[in-house]
Protein backbone atom coordinates (compact mmCIF):
# COMPACT_ATOMS: atom_id res chain seq x y z
CA UNK A 1 0.00 0.00 0.00
CA UNK A 2 1.38 3.26 -1.09
CA UNK A 3 2.34 6.14 2.06
CA UNK A 4 0.30 8.46 1.79
CA UNK A 5 1.10 12.22 2.90
CA UNK A 6 -1.04 14.81 4.73
CA UNK A 7 -0.18 18.40 5.54
CA UNK A 8 -2.00 20.64 7.68
CA UNK A 9 -1.54 24.93 8.33
CA UNK A 10 -1.10 26.44 11.47
CA UNK A 11 -0.66 30.24 9.34
CA UNK A 12 -0.39 31.74 6.43
CA UNK A 13 2.76 34.22 6.76
CA UNK A 14 2.49 37.07 8.28
CA UNK A 15 2.05 39.38 5.28
CA UNK A 16 -1.28 37.79 4.19
CA UNK A 17 -2.90 38.08 7.25
CA UNK A 18 -4.61 40.57 9.11
CA UNK A 19 -5.47 41.79 12.39
CA UNK A 20 -8.76 39.99 14.32
CA UNK A 21 -11.16 40.77 17.37
CA UNK A 22 -13.22 37.36 17.79
CA UNK A 23 -15.40 35.97 20.71
CA UNK A 24 -15.72 32.75 19.09
CA UNK A 25 -16.28 30.57 15.83
CA UNK A 26 -19.76 31.50 15.10
CA UNK A 27 -19.58 35.13 16.10
CA UNK A 28 -21.46 37.47 13.39
CA UNK A 29 -20.12 40.63 14.70
CA UNK A 30 -16.12 39.93 14.78
CA UNK A 31 -13.86 42.30 13.16
CA UNK A 32 -10.71 42.48 10.95
CA UNK A 33 -8.76 44.81 10.33
CA UNK A 34 -5.09 45.76 8.36
CA UNK A 35 -2.33 45.67 10.98
CA UNK A 36 1.90 46.02 9.92
CA UNK A 37 2.61 44.24 13.37
CA UNK A 38 0.95 40.84 12.53
CA UNK A 39 2.85 37.83 12.81
CA UNK A 40 2.36 34.17 12.07
CA UNK A 41 1.78 33.91 15.92
CA UNK A 42 -0.90 34.82 18.28
CA UNK A 43 -4.00 34.37 15.85
CA UNK A 44 -4.80 36.64 13.40
CA UNK A 45 -6.56 35.83 10.10
CA UNK A 46 -6.22 35.85 6.77
CA UNK A 47 -6.82 39.06 4.36
CA UNK A 48 -9.94 38.50 2.36
CA UNK A 49 -7.90 40.52 -0.19
CA UNK A 50 -5.22 38.12 -0.19
CA UNK A 51 -7.16 34.51 -1.07
CA UNK A 52 -5.27 34.09 -4.32
CA UNK A 53 -1.79 35.09 -2.77
CA UNK A 54 -2.87 32.02 -0.24
CA UNK A 55 -3.77 29.59 -3.00
CA UNK A 56 -0.49 30.45 -4.91
CA UNK A 57 1.30 30.21 -0.99
CA UNK A 58 0.46 26.77 -1.04
CA UNK A 59 0.74 25.82 -4.36
CA UNK A 60 4.14 26.72 -3.81
CA UNK A 61 4.87 24.02 -0.73
CA UNK A 62 2.79 21.44 -2.67
CA UNK A 63 5.55 21.86 -5.33
CA UNK A 64 8.28 21.50 -2.96
CA UNK A 65 6.89 18.10 -1.87
CA UNK A 66 6.88 17.25 -5.66
CA UNK A 67 10.31 18.24 -5.75
CA UNK A 68 11.16 15.62 -2.85
CA UNK A 69 9.09 12.98 -4.67
CA UNK A 70 6.72 12.88 -2.66
CA UNK A 71 2.77 13.44 -3.79
CA UNK A 72 0.37 15.61 -1.58
CA UNK A 73 -2.53 13.14 -0.67
CA UNK A 74 -4.25 15.43 1.51
CA UNK A 75 -4.18 19.65 2.63
CA UNK A 76 -5.93 21.62 5.39
CA UNK A 77 -6.09 25.36 5.03
CA UNK A 78 -6.07 25.73 8.86
CA UNK A 79 -5.21 23.70 11.84
CA UNK A 80 -8.02 24.03 14.61
CA UNK A 81 -9.31 27.79 13.10
CA UNK A 82 -11.01 28.78 16.19
CA UNK A 83 -8.27 29.13 18.02
CA UNK A 84 -5.64 31.98 19.03
CA UNK A 85 -2.42 30.08 20.44
CA UNK A 86 0.71 32.02 21.33
CA UNK A 87 2.68 29.05 18.26
CA UNK A 88 1.97 29.66 14.64
CA UNK A 89 -1.87 29.81 14.77
CA UNK A 90 -4.87 31.82 12.67
CA UNK A 91 -8.65 32.11 13.32
CA UNK A 92 -11.76 32.20 10.95
CA UNK A 93 -15.62 32.42 11.90
CA UNK A 94 -17.58 29.69 10.37
CA UNK A 95 -18.46 32.50 7.88
CA UNK A 96 -14.67 33.48 6.90
CA UNK A 97 -13.85 29.72 7.21
CA UNK A 98 -16.44 28.51 4.07
CA UNK A 99 -14.74 32.12 2.25
CA UNK A 100 -11.56 30.29 2.96
CA UNK A 101 -12.86 27.16 0.83
CA UNK A 102 -14.35 29.04 -1.54
CA UNK A 103 -11.75 31.07 -2.76
CA UNK A 104 -8.98 28.90 -2.47
CA UNK A 105 -9.41 25.59 -2.71
CA UNK A 106 -10.40 26.27 -6.91
CA UNK A 107 -6.75 27.63 -7.16
CA UNK A 108 -5.19 24.91 -5.55
CA UNK A 109 -7.71 22.06 -7.54
CA UNK A 110 -6.85 23.97 -11.01
CA UNK A 111 -2.70 23.11 -10.21
CA UNK A 112 -3.37 19.68 -8.29
CA UNK A 113 -7.00 18.20 -9.41
CA UNK A 114 -5.89 15.78 -7.59
CA UNK A 115 -5.05 16.51 -3.92
CA UNK A 116 -7.65 16.45 -0.80
CA UNK A 117 -8.88 19.00 1.09
CA UNK A 118 -9.84 18.44 4.50
CA UNK A 119 -11.26 20.23 7.66
CA UNK A 120 -12.44 21.64 9.76
CA UNK A 121 -9.59 20.11 12.37
CA UNK A 122 -12.03 21.83 14.83
CA UNK A 123 -12.65 20.00 18.11
CA UNK A 124 -14.53 17.40 18.66
CA UNK A 125 -16.73 18.63 21.26
CA UNK A 126 -18.08 21.73 19.41
CA UNK A 127 -18.40 19.51 16.11
CA UNK A 128 -20.15 16.79 17.59
CA UNK A 129 -21.71 17.57 21.20
CA UNK A 130 -25.21 18.22 21.93
CA UNK A 131 -25.32 21.75 22.45
CA UNK A 132 -22.56 22.53 20.24
CA UNK A 133 -22.84 21.13 16.94
CA UNK A 134 -25.48 23.46 15.52
CA UNK A 135 -23.05 26.18 15.62
CA UNK A 136 -19.66 25.42 14.37
CA UNK A 137 -17.98 24.61 11.01
CA UNK A 138 -19.04 21.43 9.91
CA UNK A 139 -22.43 23.37 10.60
CA UNK A 140 -21.87 25.93 8.32
CA UNK A 141 -20.29 24.07 5.66
CA UNK A 142 -23.26 21.86 5.37
CA UNK A 143 -25.23 24.69 5.17
CA UNK A 144 -23.21 26.61 2.15
CA UNK A 145 -23.35 23.92 -0.70
CA UNK A 146 -20.01 26.08 -2.67
CA UNK A 147 -17.90 25.65 0.37
CA UNK A 148 -19.08 22.15 1.19
CA UNK A 149 -18.40 21.03 -2.84
CA UNK A 150 -14.62 22.12 -1.86
CA UNK A 151 -14.30 19.86 1.15
CA UNK A 152 -13.34 16.64 0.22
CA UNK A 153 -12.54 15.07 3.69
CA UNK A 154 -14.44 16.19 7.40
CA UNK A 155 -12.10 15.97 10.22
CA UNK A 156 -11.83 16.84 13.98
CA UNK A 157 -9.46 16.67 16.64
CA UNK A 158 -11.61 13.54 18.79
CA UNK A 159 -9.51 14.03 21.72
CA UNK A 160 -10.38 11.78 24.19
CA UNK A 161 -13.49 11.08 27.30
CA UNK A 162 -11.64 7.59 28.25
CA UNK A 163 -14.93 5.78 28.96
CA UNK A 164 -16.56 2.76 27.89
CA UNK A 165 -18.48 3.06 24.57
CA UNK A 166 -21.76 2.18 25.81
CA UNK A 167 -25.07 3.99 24.20
CA UNK A 168 -25.10 6.54 26.88
CA UNK A 169 -21.65 7.51 26.70
CA UNK A 170 -20.67 11.09 25.73
CA UNK A 171 -18.11 10.33 23.19
CA UNK A 172 -20.45 8.41 21.68
CA UNK A 173 -23.33 10.72 21.31
CA UNK A 174 -20.46 13.07 19.60
CA UNK A 175 -19.44 10.62 17.47
CA UNK A 176 -23.12 9.70 16.38
CA UNK A 177 -24.13 13.57 16.08
CA UNK A 178 -21.46 14.02 14.20
CA UNK A 179 -22.13 11.30 11.49
CA UNK A 180 -25.92 12.01 12.07
CA UNK A 181 -25.41 15.34 11.28
CA UNK A 182 -22.63 16.05 8.77
CA UNK A 183 -21.00 13.04 7.69
CA UNK A 184 -23.96 11.26 6.21
CA UNK A 185 -26.34 13.88 4.49
CA UNK A 186 -22.72 15.51 3.00
CA UNK A 187 -21.52 12.09 1.73
CA UNK A 188 -18.10 12.67 3.01
CA UNK A 189 -15.37 10.59 4.51
CA UNK A 190 -14.50 11.41 8.24
CA UNK A 191 -10.99 11.50 9.81
CA UNK A 192 -9.79 11.82 13.50
CA UNK A 193 -6.10 13.95 11.98
CA UNK A 194 -4.89 14.67 15.44
CA UNK A 195 -4.35 12.45 18.50
CA UNK A 196 -2.32 13.36 21.62
CA UNK A 197 -3.19 13.11 25.68
CA UNK A 198 -3.14 9.43 26.07
CA UNK A 199 -0.15 8.32 28.67
CA UNK A 200 1.85 5.50 28.69
CA UNK A 201 0.47 3.56 31.69
CA UNK A 202 -2.30 1.54 30.83
CA UNK A 203 -5.04 2.09 32.99
CA UNK A 204 -6.71 5.98 33.48
CA UNK A 205 -4.73 7.48 36.43
CA UNK A 206 -5.45 10.65 38.37
CA UNK A 207 -7.60 11.56 35.62
CA UNK A 208 -5.14 11.13 32.27
CA UNK A 209 -6.59 8.38 30.31
CA UNK A 210 -3.85 5.61 29.32
CA UNK A 211 -3.12 3.33 26.93
CA UNK A 212 -6.43 1.08 27.39
CA UNK A 213 -8.73 4.22 27.02
CA UNK A 214 -7.15 4.62 23.75
CA UNK A 215 -8.26 1.27 22.57
CA UNK A 216 -11.96 1.82 23.95
CA UNK A 217 -11.54 6.06 21.92
CA UNK A 218 -10.82 3.93 19.04
CA UNK A 219 -13.22 1.61 18.85
CA UNK A 220 -15.65 3.99 19.18
CA UNK A 221 -14.75 6.76 16.83
CA UNK A 222 -14.82 3.67 14.02
CA UNK A 223 -18.15 2.35 14.96
CA UNK A 224 -20.45 5.41 15.58
CA UNK A 225 -17.84 8.03 13.67
CA UNK A 226 -17.21 5.94 10.78
CA UNK A 227 -13.83 7.28 10.71
CA UNK A 228 -11.45 6.13 7.91
CA UNK A 229 -7.92 7.09 9.50
CA UNK A 230 -7.04 8.12 13.02
CA UNK A 231 -3.76 10.06 13.07
CA UNK A 232 -1.50 10.67 15.83
CA UNK A 233 0.49 14.06 16.59
CA UNK A 234 3.63 12.32 16.32
CA UNK A 235 4.92 8.94 15.91
CA UNK A 236 8.13 9.18 17.97
CA UNK A 237 10.83 11.71 19.99
CA UNK A 238 13.88 10.56 21.80
CA UNK A 239 13.56 11.51 24.66
CA UNK A 240 10.66 8.94 26.18
CA UNK A 241 6.78 8.55 25.27
CA UNK A 242 4.46 10.58 26.86
CA UNK A 243 1.28 11.95 26.03
CA UNK A 244 2.07 12.90 22.59
CA UNK A 245 3.59 10.27 20.69
CA UNK A 246 3.71 5.81 20.68
CA UNK A 247 7.34 5.64 20.35
CA UNK A 248 11.01 6.65 22.18
CA UNK A 249 13.38 6.25 19.17
CA UNK A 250 12.45 2.76 17.44
CA UNK A 251 10.87 1.75 20.73
CA UNK A 252 7.58 1.32 20.96
CA UNK A 253 5.22 1.66 23.87
CA UNK A 254 1.93 0.73 25.23
CA UNK A 255 -0.19 3.09 22.89
CA UNK A 256 1.94 1.75 20.00
CA UNK A 257 0.80 -1.59 20.27
CA UNK A 258 -2.73 -0.84 21.18
CA UNK A 259 -2.85 0.90 17.94
CA UNK A 260 -1.24 -1.41 16.30
CA UNK A 261 -4.46 -3.78 16.32
CA UNK A 262 -6.11 -1.47 14.63
CA UNK A 263 -3.35 0.21 12.61
CA UNK A 264 -1.52 -3.18 11.50
CA UNK A 265 -4.78 -5.19 10.32
CA UNK A 266 -7.27 -2.75 9.16
CA UNK A 267 -6.03 -1.82 6.05
CA UNK A 268 -7.05 1.15 3.65
CA UNK A 269 -9.29 -0.27 1.61
CA UNK A 270 -11.30 -2.74 4.37
CA UNK A 271 -14.95 -2.07 4.95
CA UNK A 272 -16.51 -2.23 8.24
CA UNK A 273 -19.37 -5.11 8.31
CA UNK A 274 -22.18 -5.61 11.26
CA UNK A 275 -20.43 -6.80 14.58
CA UNK A 276 -22.40 -6.74 17.65
CA UNK A 277 -21.94 -8.59 21.17
CA UNK A 278 -24.31 -10.53 22.96
CA UNK A 279 -23.81 -10.08 26.84
CA UNK A 280 -25.76 -8.84 29.71
CA UNK A 281 -22.96 -6.53 30.65
CA UNK A 282 -21.54 -3.33 29.01
CA UNK A 283 -18.17 -4.17 28.87
CA UNK A 284 -17.29 -5.90 25.67
CA UNK A 285 -17.25 -4.03 22.39
CA UNK A 286 -16.09 -5.23 19.20
CA UNK A 287 -15.54 -3.88 15.71
CA UNK A 288 -15.01 -5.80 11.73
CA UNK A 289 -13.78 -5.12 8.65
CA UNK A 290 -13.71 -7.11 5.38
CA UNK A 291 -11.19 -6.69 2.52
CA UNK A 292 -12.48 -8.25 -0.70
CA UNK A 293 -9.19 -7.60 -2.75
CA UNK A 294 -6.39 -8.72 0.23
CA UNK A 295 -9.03 -11.37 1.17
CA UNK A 296 -8.84 -10.45 4.83
CA UNK A 297 -11.39 -10.86 7.78
CA UNK A 298 -10.69 -8.71 10.85
CA UNK A 299 -12.20 -8.70 14.06
CA UNK A 300 -10.93 -6.71 16.74
CA UNK A 301 -12.09 -7.05 20.69
CA UNK A 302 -12.31 -4.85 23.45
CA UNK A 303 -12.74 -6.65 26.57
CA UNK A 304 -13.01 -3.89 29.73
CA UNK A 305 -14.21 -6.40 31.99
CA UNK A 306 -13.25 -9.88 33.91
CA UNK A 307 -11.96 -12.78 32.46
CA UNK A 308 -14.16 -14.63 30.08
CA UNK A 309 -14.69 -17.33 27.69
CA UNK A 310 -16.69 -16.33 23.64
CA UNK A 311 -17.49 -17.20 20.26
CA UNK A 312 -17.29 -16.20 17.28
CA UNK A 313 -20.26 -16.61 15.31
CA UNK A 314 -22.33 -15.22 11.68
CA UNK A 315 -22.78 -15.79 8.87
CA UNK A 316 -19.91 -16.69 5.68
CA UNK A 317 -17.02 -16.33 8.45
CA UNK A 318 -13.76 -18.04 8.04
CA UNK A 319 -12.86 -21.12 9.60
CA UNK A 320 -10.47 -19.98 12.20
CA UNK A 321 -8.55 -16.48 13.10
CA UNK A 322 -5.13 -15.76 14.19
CA UNK A 323 -5.49 -14.52 17.30
CA UNK A 324 -3.25 -11.11 18.13
CA UNK A 325 -3.07 -9.85 22.08
CA UNK A 326 -2.03 -6.85 24.49
CA UNK A 327 -3.32 -7.54 28.12
CA UNK A 328 -2.99 -5.38 31.14
CA UNK A 329 -0.05 -7.31 32.21
CA UNK A 330 2.33 -6.08 29.68
CA UNK A 331 3.24 -9.77 28.81
CA UNK A 332 1.92 -9.54 26.00
CA UNK A 333 2.16 -6.92 23.49
CA UNK A 334 -0.07 -7.63 20.10
CA UNK A 335 1.04 -10.85 20.52
CA UNK A 336 0.65 -14.04 18.37
CA UNK A 337 -1.51 -15.98 20.90
CA UNK A 338 -2.90 -18.86 19.14
CA UNK A 339 -5.45 -19.96 16.21
CA UNK A 340 -8.98 -19.83 16.95
CA UNK A 341 -11.99 -21.36 15.04
CA UNK A 342 -15.16 -19.69 14.46
CA UNK A 343 -18.76 -21.27 15.78
CA UNK A 344 -21.16 -21.85 18.66
CA UNK A 345 -19.06 -24.40 20.50
CA UNK A 346 -15.77 -22.93 19.44
CA UNK A 347 -15.03 -20.84 22.48
CA UNK A 348 -11.71 -19.20 23.45
CA UNK A 349 -10.84 -16.85 26.60
CA UNK A 350 -10.37 -13.63 26.60
CA UNK A 351 -8.71 -11.90 29.57
CA UNK A 352 -9.37 -8.83 31.71
CA UNK A 353 -8.92 -5.67 30.17
CA UNK A 354 -7.19 -6.94 26.99
CA UNK A 355 -7.67 -5.81 23.77
CA UNK A 356 -7.52 -8.78 20.85
CA UNK A 357 -7.67 -8.82 16.92
CA UNK A 358 -8.75 -11.57 14.97
CA UNK A 359 -6.92 -11.89 11.13
CA UNK A 360 -8.02 -14.21 8.60
CA UNK A 361 -7.07 -14.48 5.11
CA UNK A 362 -3.28 -14.39 5.22
CA UNK A 363 -1.15 -10.75 5.25
CA UNK A 364 -3.21 -7.90 5.47
CA UNK A 365 -0.40 -5.92 4.03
Amino acid sequence: MPLKFVAAVWSPPADLKWAVQMAWAGDTEATRWEDPNVTTKNGGTLSPDKYPDYADWLNSHIRLYEDEGIDLYALSLQNEPAFSQYFNSCQYTVAWYNDLLINVVPGIKSAFSGIKIFGSENMLLTEGKDENWRWFYHSGIKANTEAAANLDILTVHGYNDGVLPTSGSELVKMWSNHTGQFAEPMDKKVWMSETSGYTESWETKDGKPGAFALGLDIMTALNYGNISAWIWWQGSQSDGIGEYNLMKGITPGNKYFVSKHYYRYIRPGAVRVNATVSTEEDDLFTTAFTHDDKGTFTIVIVNAGETRSVSIQGNNLPDEFVMYRTNASGSEKCSLIETVKSGNDKSFVLPQNAIVTLQAGGDPL
